[in-house]
């Protein structure tokens, strides 16, 4: 056990980089696109997490975990295509 908590002390620093980079990639397309600061914080908190977790609950092979991601999945898409949302105003 402690062993392991070492480990994770160990890499946690590279995998907090790795997520900083990763959002400045990803800020840094959004406002090349032109996206507001709600538009970029939309895609953050809503688009991205409903791409990743389609993605990822496509490959889980516990049936009741995949089912319970797929739903997460499920409201995020509607909440993407609700009325009002930056991928409604998007696509007209």
């Amino acid at each position: 056990m402690i062993e392991s908590i070492e480990k994770a002390q160990r890499v946690l620093p590279s995998l907090v980089g790795w997520v900083r980079a990763w959002r400045r990639m990803v800020s840094g397309h959004g406002a090349a696109l032109g996206f507001s600061v709600s538009e970029s914080a939309w895609m953050l908190s809503s688009l991205l997490p409903a791409v990743y977790l389609d993605r990822v609950a496509r490959r889980v092979r516990d049936k009741d975990l995949r089912e319970r991601l797929g739903d997460v999945v499920e409201r995020l898409k509607a909440a993407i295509e609700a009325a009002g949302s930056p991928w409604a105003l998007w696509a007209r």
